[in-house]
């Protein structure tokens, strides 16, 4: 189980996270439910899934 969190902008958080030293588990994606999606695993391995509404 995981949390997820609406952003504005994915790839600003990608790049902000990156800086910091912290890697997605893959590349943003753009998902079927309508959403731009990244995750990323927190120390204990949980996964925290982030995303952006996509334009209609």
């Amino acid at each position: 189980m995981g949390l997820f969190f609406t952003v504005d902008n994915v790839g600003a958080l990608v790049r902000r996270l990156q800086e910091r030293g912290l890697e997605p588990e893959a590349p943003p994606v753009d998902q079927d439910f309508g959403f731009r999606t990244v995750a990323y695993a927190d120390p204990l391995g949980n996964r925290v899934e982030f995303g952006e509404p996509l334009a209609p």
